[in-house]
């Protein structure tokens, strides 16, 4: 598995340098013969990181057989989340000169690699980019629909309408998916965080693929509450 994750991180760092490598956005009309998962794993320039964590949390079967909706993370969002969490472990605390947060939680690991994450965590992050039953951009409701997550959290989708011709609103939809996390600057507010579908309504045999935009975060974590004390 080390292995595995060091290519995971070595093929994310390459991939950083290089150009388009997905339909960057607007409604794609197509149908693939082929399940969600194995769709995905037809696309490793884009999800191969995805595929590496729904295999790691053994939810191979549930991608390839539930009738669902899939917010599909670029498999630059899932480096980001890894790189977020080192940062945070790595930096010094203000109390203690001289030390890290990785040292107050008691981490003992240079790096975080995938496998130091709890499977579950993985599977509750997985199942929060989840909808139950495939919906395409036209089933959701316009311009605002409030859902819940298939790991039970609440979400929102958001239809955004460009101008055309200086007309607001007469131009292209674009489907948003938004989240909803703690404040990391100011105690007990509620932030709303919101990532751009780039590629809608591709269509598998057990559901819908909405491709998000790669600079999103996968999971949105400061990095706390996901590792494993080694």
């Amino acid at each position: 598995m080390r292995k595995i994750v060091s290519v995971l991180l070595c093929s994310l760092i390459l991939l950083a340098c290089k150009k388009n490598y997905f339909i960057e956005e607007g409604i794609h009309v197509g149908k693939f013969d082929m399940s969600t998962y194995d769709f995905l794993k037809s696309r490793p320039d884009v999800f191969d990181s995805l595929v590496m964590v729904i295999d790691y949390a053994g939810m191979q079967d549930y991608y390839k057989n539930e009738n669902i909706t899939l917010m599909a993370p670029h498999k630059k969002s899932i480096y980001s989340m890894l790189k977020t969490v080192n940062n945070y472990l790595n930096t010094p605390l203000k109390s203690t000169p001289g030390l890290k947060v990785k040292d107050s939680l008691h981490y003992t690991k240079d790096t975080v690699l995938m496998e130091d994450i709890d499977k579950e965590v993985w599977k509750s992050l997985l199942l929060s980019y989840t909808l139950s039953k495939g919906r395409k951009v036209a089933d959701f409701a316009d311009p605002i629909e409030e859902i819940k997550s298939l790991s039970g959290e609440a979400t929102r989708t958001v239809i955004r309408k460009s101008s055309w011709q200086n007309v607001q609103d007469a131009g292209a939809k674009t489907l948003n998916y938004q989240f909803f996390r703690p404040s990391q600057s100011i105690v007990g507010r509620i932030d709303t965080l919101e990532v751009r579908v780039l590629t809608s309504d591709l269509q598998t045999t057990n559901g819908i693929v909405h491709a998000l935009d790669r600079t999103h975060e996968f999971g949105l974590t400061s990095g706390m509450n996901v590792i494993k004390a080694k």
